[in-house]
C-alpha cells in the first residue's frame, strides 16, 4: 500500500495462481492524483519482491486491451505478454516475468 498525508494513494496485491510455481499480480491501483510519479512502478516491486521471497519462479497478470499505461508500466517492470488472452467479459492478454 503506498500512503502519502494518511491518505491511501495506491495498493497492489498478489497471490497465489493455478501453479505452485507461478504467483499472480492480482491487483494495482494508483489514485488519478498520483499517478506519473512511480508509485506504480514501487507497487509492481513490492509485489515482485513478495513472490520471490516466497519462492515463485514467475509472476503473471492480465491486462485490459487498450489499458496502454499498465502495460507500459508492467513492461517497464520486465512482464512480456504470453500469447494467452481472454475474451469475456472484455478482452485482456496475459503477462509474465521470470523471477
Amino acid at each position: 500500500m503506498a500512503v502519502q498525508d494518511d491518505h491511501v494513494i495506491g495498493m497492489a496485491a498478489g497471490g497465489d495462481s493455478n501453479s505452485t510455481s507461478v504467483a499472480a499480480l492480482t491487483s494495482l491501483w494508483v489514485a488519478p492524483g498520483s499517478r506519473g510519479h512511480g508509485i506504480g512502478d514501487r507497487l509492481v516491486v513490492a509485489v515482485v519482491d513478495w513472490a520471490k521471497a516466497a519462492g515463485f519462479s514467475q509472476l503473471l497478470l492480465w491486462v485490459t486491451e487498450g489499458n496502454l499505461h499498465a502495460e507500459a508500466l508492467y513492461r517497464r517492470n520486465g512482464f512480456i505478454r504470453t500469447g494467452a488472452l481472454v475474451d469475456e467479459p472484455r478482452r485482456e492478454f496475459e503477462m509474465n516475468v521470470e523471477l
